[in-house]
């Protein structure tokens, strides 16, 4: 063997090497069928012997001085032998196949990683070799998977052979061929077939089983590399090889224009393309055949002039309208689809596609991506396209859909069943579609339209699919988890008719969650472990609050109370049929506090919140906005005050503010009580007769204790008062500014977000502040966007959170009407945005469980001039029409509640210059950290976003809380930039916006329903965004060490103020004092 070997080294002038190439041939069949021609020891150990037979005939592949065509026929009887071997052989050992792809490997790289010489061997083998590998891995592939290593090392060779054409021809039918049995157990046989010639359909051996299809699929896919590679010279001509060949005899480096194989990249280039452009049509659903295509001239791309010309054609009055496609994600890889699907008058096969034609093919991706996909960023992507899609159909059919074509002169029929088949022409006329076209499209609608063609079909069908989920799969991954529970929060405020079935199965959901999270061992629980629970009780008062209807049904109302219950003591009462365990016999063994927060705070909910949202003062307090100061100003009586108040605290949870003073109108005088009466101690009182005492009890008689057997006389002052009822002393010094402390502690958490602008080259913060000064420095899509956040409230009358903690929560107000002048100069100005600034207003946005506070920064200054100069200066331009209408107009968006604290009479408002007296003198700000800031950046051109100067523009953000006593100091001033997490939304000229999400790290990092990357429409952006605010934020919180929700501070304060001012009377001096005049007792003291 070693001398056939080295025979086959020799010059091809004679017939040796023939002799050597015909004995090795020969030998290696040992594999397939022993003959009596091989030699004893080769037939005993064909194994052995295959493997250094395929070692040497690495020799024949070298190119030779002498190339003709002896060497190609004899590579060509090899590479037929190698086919027939790794076809027919059964017993080869998975040593032999490993070795056999490593010759394969290594035959090609010899041959095709150098430039391509014209009519040279290389190129003559090109299509047989590449051609002979990929079948022969796809074989080893169903006997023996190959290693990680040896898809590594493919990819590598592979990604130096791509300058020839045959790489990518061949690259091409095998991933299409994989593509085609993927998509058929993937989706089912009722998903469009992809269908590919017989030729490269066989290149899939039949025995292959799905998983290993799945396998193989992804790393042919990914074997290519980057396909874009193949539009720069500069990175194909930069491998090993080309640089040996750069270098000419004389050592100067030649020219790339010089290598005739670079010329042909553009072709190649179109090739892969359209490769891929199979692969998005058939995850679409789309078959077309490609006969109609054609590669574009061969040019060379390096002496090709670059264009600057910008298609200045406004985007609706183009006649090939592009439709970018969201991210989808198909089996266990993120495949961007942002392909363009334009109409093509030349083609008999293709008729005008729009979005909404495609939208069922999406959704079906959607869907059955989320069924299979594995990795945990991937599902949390698709979990943010399911609500972006929900939301955009819900608002689409709210508002009415429109045509994508044709200036929207024409309206587009709703996409029903009815007419789902049918699309509509530039021309305006409507047109059944081909045949071709039609079979797949309606194979798909007939299994998927019931449930998915309209806005309650895609959301019914996402609750069911996200709660079996829920339950099963993904019950254990944190991450998966918290984004499934943020995506039902957003399906429940999707404005559409849903069944109670449906309803009340997320609501079951979320109620078998906690049970399955809350009873896991204990060595299992964790603090994520009480996240992911915290974040479910979240979850559901999002579904109570959105639907109080539920609590109606008698069954739902007992799960969700024996879920609040087993979330504060730990268990439930009834764990069975038979055991009943009472709360007064169970000991309190919550998950933990957090847990036990989470389920008090759920309790509130449902006990305060439900069908009591918005209160008549408005959504901005959840709660009456009447207390003291507002009592004495209707009272008109000069002798009351302050201090003319009771105060008592129930269950120690709740105060009691009473006044007992006529209000004004005609009363009849109370009586008072004789002192002649009732202080004669041998007057015995007796209700019934003596008699009575000598009846004999019965059972039921004995079943009800004496008052002396349940009061005993150890017991503490005011023992036989109400139950639970304390009085409190508001005479102690203090007490009035511990009362004026827990009126600032907010209801519900709160949080801020800072819109910016930013132009083209923009660096400096100054710059950027500038830009909203006026309505004319900003698109009008930014104008609407900023509408649909939330509602203008002017900060010196607003009750709730306005962005700063020295503004904010103003319960009283006492306005004389200076400022509606004011504000009628400033609407007649064109002040821009910046009239959000916090100063005068803010725009605002509140539900049940949290309110949040739209802040635009601006130049102080440069508002403070502009509201004095009054400049009227509005024909320029048409945007100017929408700031004006800003302070008048309701918001644009469908489900905002309107603010009702509109209509209180004015002389309930705080006027701007008495706010700060509302502030509890000689105390602090009571801590309410920690919070977090959101930024949210307009940018016009998207490479700007690298330049955005987060850093500068930090002391723009501050929102006072850290800088309260007692917050986190990791919440200060000093707050790091990377800890304030940024949304970027990039205007594409297709009306879509572009989303970048930066900042938000640890492990609660990725946040729906926004992620990084993804293409969102005009409609939904509002929505989008302010639900990613509110994820954000409670994900913070849920991070968080030291945060107290609200229910819990205001709950501790109160037992503070109990313990500190409480009232220590005897139970006559008690009831005695509650005749008496409570002016009196201040006044005698």
């Amino acid at each position: 063997m070693e001398v056939i070997c080295y025979g086959l080294t020799l010059p091809l002038d004679g017939d040796t090497v023939k002799y050597c190439v015909d004995v090795y041939t020969d030998w290696i069949m040992a594999l397939v069928l022993p003959k009596d021609s091989i030699p004893l020891p080769v037939s005993k150990e064909p194994n052995l012997y295959v493997q250094s037979i395929l070692k040497h005939l690495q020799n024949l592949f070298v190119p030779r001085q002498e190339q003709g065509s002896s060497q190609i026929r004899l590579c060509l009887q090899v590479l037929r032998a190698i086919q027939k071997l790794a076809r027919e052989s059964s017993i080869m050992a998975r040593e032999t196949w490993e070795v056999l792809l490593l010759f394969l490997l290594q035959i090609n790289d010899i041959l095709l990683a150098p430039p391509t010489v014209q009519g040279g061997i290389a190129e003559n083998l090109a299509e047989k070799l590449i051609g002979v590998l990929f079948e022969v891995w796809l074989l080893a592939c169903t006997r023996c998977f190959p290693t990680p290593p040896y898809w590594k090392t493919a990819k590598e060779m592979v990604a130096n052979w791509r300058h020839h054409p045959a790489v990518v021809e061949q690259w091409s039918k095998v991933i299409c061929a994989l593509t085609s049995r993927l998509l058929r157990f993937t989706y089912g046989p009722s998903f469009p077939p992809f269908k590919v010639p017989d030729e490269d359909a066989n290149l899939i051996p039949p025995e292959m089983d799905n998983e290993c299809v799945a396998q193989t699929w992804f790393r042919f896919l990914h074997m290519l590399s980057n396909p874009v590679d193949l539009s720069n010279p500069a990175i194909i001509s930069s491998t090993p090889k080309f640089q040996e060949q750069f270098l000419s005899v004389s050592g100067m480096p030649q020219e790339l224009s010089q290598y005739p194989c670079l010329k042909h990249l553009p072709q190649i280039f179109f090739r892969a393309m359209r490769g891929i452009s199979c692969l998005v049509d058939a995850f679409l659903g789309i078959s077309r055949p490609r006969s109609d295509s054609a590669p574009p001239t061969p040019v060379n791309r390096l002496s090709m002039p670059q264009s600057t010309a910008v298609n200045t054609t406004p985007p609706h009055n183009r006649r090939h309208r592009a439709v970018t496609v969201n991210k989808a994600t198909m089996k266990t890889t993120a495949v961007v689809l942002e392909g363009k699907f334009s109409n093509d008058d030349s083609s008999s096969y293709d008729k005008p596609i729009t979005f909404l034609s495609l939208k069922l093919r999406l959704v079906n991706i959607l869907i059955g991506a989320l069924q299979t996909e594995t990795d945990p960023n991937n599902t949390q992507m698709i979990l943010g396209a399911m609500l972006n899609i929900v939301q955009d159909s819900a608002l689409l059919e709210a508002i009415g859909c429109q045509m994508e074509m044709g200036g929207g002169e024409n309206n587009l029929k709703s996409h029903s069943r009815t007419n789902s088949g049918i699309s509509s022409a530039s021309g305006g006329s409507t047109e059944p579609t081909t045949p071709d076209s039609e079979r797949p499209a309606q194979a798909l609608l007939r299994d998927y339209a019931l449930n998915t063609d309209s806005a309650a079909g895609l959301l019914i069908r996402s609750i069911h699919l996200v709660t079996q989920r829920l339950n099963s799969q993904w019950r254990q991954d944190m991450s998966i988890s918290l984004a499934a529970l943020e995506l039902l929060s957003g399906l429940a405020k999707v404005k559409v008719m849903v069944d109670l079935g449906d309803r009340k199965r997320a609501i079951s959901s979320v109620c078998s969650y906690i049970v399955y999270q809350c009873s896991r061992p204990a060595p299992l629980h964790s603090r994520d472990l009480h996240s992911m629970i915290v974040a479910a009780f979240q979850c559901l008062c999002v579904w109570l609050t959105e639907h109080p209807d539920m609590l109606d049904e008698k069954d739902c109302l007992k799960e969700v109370l024996e879920i609040v219950e087993l979330g504060i003591s730990g268990s439930k009462s009834k764990n069975s049929e038979q055991e009943v365990k009472y709360k007064g016999d169970k000991e309190p063994n919550p998950a933990s506090m957090r847990v036990k927060d989470a389920a008090e705070a759920t309790l509130t909910c449902i006990m305060q919140l439900l069908g009591a949202f918005p209160s008549p003062s408005g959504p901005a307090s959840p709660c009456s906005l009447v207390n003291e100061t507002t009592l004495i100003k209707y009272s008109r009586l000069p002798t009351i005050n302050k201090h003319s108040f009771r105060y008592f605290v129930l269950d120690n949870s709740v105060i009691l503010a009473m006044l007992e003073q006529p209000l004004g109108n005609e009363q009849k005088p109370r009586p008072v009580p004789k002192n002649d009466v009732g202080f004669k101690y041998s007057v015995k009182h007796r209700p019934f007769p003596e008699e009575v005492d000598k009846i004999p009890f019965v059972k039921a008689d004995l079943s009800i204790p004496d008052l002396h057997e349940i009061v005993t006389e150890e017991e503490p002052a005011n023992s036989r008062l109400p139950p639970h009822l304390v009085a409190l002393d508001s005479t102690i010094p203090g007490f009035f500014d511990d009362i004026g402390y827990l009126d600032l502690l907010p209801c519900r958490p709160f949080d801020t977000v800072f819109i910016f602008y930013m132009k083209p080259g923009q660096k400096t913060n100054q710059e950027i502040l500038k830009n909203l000064e006026s309505s004319r420095n900003v698109q009008p899509h930014f104008l609407e966007f900023l509408l649909s956040l939330g509602w203008s409230v002017d900060v010196g009358r607003h009750p709730g959170w306005t962005g700063h903690v020295s503004t904010s929560w103003s319960i009283n107000s006492c306005d004389d009407g200076e400022g509606s002048e004011q504000d009628e100069v400033t609407s007649s100005e064109d002040v821009g945005a910046s009239i959000f600034n916090g100063q005068k207003k803010v725009l605002y946005y509140a539900d049940a469980l949290t309110e949040i506070a739209f802040v635009v920064p601006s130049p102080v200054e440069s508002l403070t001039d502009s509201l004095e100069s009054n400049i009227s200066d509005q024909d320029s331009d048409s945007n100017m029409d929408l700031m004006p209408g800003i302070l008048k107009q309701p918001p644009l968006t469908l489900e905002l509640v309107p603010n009702h604290t509109d209509n209180l009479n004015s002389s309930q408002r705080l006027s701007p210059s008495s706010r700060m007296k509302k502030l509890p003198q000689g105390r602090p700000v009571p801590p309410l950290g920690p919070e977090t800031r959101v930024s949210v950046v307009w940018v016009e051109r998207y490479d700007d976003i690298e330049n955005f100067p987060l850093s500068d523009l930090m002391t723009e953000i501050s929102t006072g809380v850290e800088t309260t006593a007692n917050s986190s100091t990791s919440l200060r001033s000093t707050t790091l930039e990377k800890e304030v997490p940024v949304i970027f939304i990039h205007p594409l000229n297709t009306g879509l916006f572009r989303i970048k999400i930066q900042g938000a790290t640890g492990k609660f990092n990725m946040v729906i329903p926004l992620v990084d990357g993804m293409i969102v429409s005009r409609r939904a952006l509002g929505f989008l965004v302010r639900q990613t605010v509110i994820n954000i934020c409670r994900r913070k919180r849920l991070e968080s060490d030291s945060y107290s929700p609200p229910h819990v501070r205001r709950k501790q304060k109160i037992t503070d103020i109990v313990n500190r001012y409480r009232n220590k009377q005897l139970e006559p001096e008690f009831y005695t004092a509650l005749f008496q005049e409570v002016g009196l007792k201040n006044c005698s003291s």
